[in-house]
């Protein structure tokens, strides 16, 4: 692997000369308000990896261990960087380990920072979009769209989707199934599915800081109760 990224200086604490190796982040990414601080160390330790032949292969396990994240906050971090187009993912197959490049050429232009006005508390990229996912389902249920087949679906929105149905920790049925229950069940569903993921990052988020604390924590819900009951409006869902 190419070592680009990486770089090492020395210093001198309490007498004793320590090499400290550390990764390069240019300011665009650093300024983004639409990343987490996690997808810009994967983005800084993935630029590192990448040799003159264009990409890198670390494998999930390999990325948790060189920024000490988990395993599935690595995953959400590739996904994320992979939809603001600042990573594309050469999937390789089952058992195979995928190939990660940076955004280039027209993809570039992905990298200005993405100003966004703050909430007065401390918020991350996943509140934000998950906010503004919840205000167009608010907006669509004053003005509703019509549509000719309102049981349509892209592929686009299954693959959202499908995403929300995986990292959502509770006991879940098959995507087909799941995904008819909500459209079923929801006249906004085309809204309501970008909003799912950014929403189930802030759930889990919350509930690791109430477990750290030794707070109660409820069990999650099935799936199908999570979605009759809209309750990826809720804090803790």
């Amino acid at each position: 692997m190419g070592s680009r990224g990486l770089q090492a200086t020395l210093t001198v604490v309490r007498g004793q000369a320590v090499t400290e190796k550390f990764y390069k982040l240019p300011v665009e990414i650093a300024a983004r308000n639409d990343l987490t601080p996690g997808s810009k160390l994967v983005w800084a330790v993935l630029a590192n990896r990448i040799g003159e032949n264009g990409f890198c292969w670390p494998g999930v396990r390999l990325l948790a261990d060189d920024t000490g994240l988990t395993v599935n906050g690595i995953l959400k971090c590739l996904r994320s960087l992979e939809r603001k187009h600042l990573l594309r993912i050469e999937r390789q197959g089952s058992g195979k380990v995928n190939h990660y490049r940076l955004a280039d050429g027209s993809a570039q232009q992905s990298l200005a920072p993405n100003r966004v006005k703050r909430p007065t508390e401390l918020d991350t990229g996943a509140q934000q979009s998950c906010a503004q996912a919840l205000n167009r389902v608010e907006l669509n249920k004053k003005e509703p769209l019509k549509r000719t087949n309102s049981l349509s679906v892209s592929s686009s929105l299954k693959e959202l989707f499908e995403e929300a149905r995986r990292l959502y920790p509770g006991d879940k049925r098959g995507l087909d199934t799941e995904l008819d229950n909500l459209r079923r069940k929801h006249k906004d569903w085309r809204e309501i599915i970008p909003a799912l993921e950014p929403a189930l990052d802030m759930q889990m988020a919350r509930r690791e800081k109430m477990k750290a604390a030794g707070e109660f924590l409820p069990n999650w819900k099935h799936l199908k109760t999570y979605i009759n009951g809209r309750f990826w409006e809720s804090k803790l869902g």
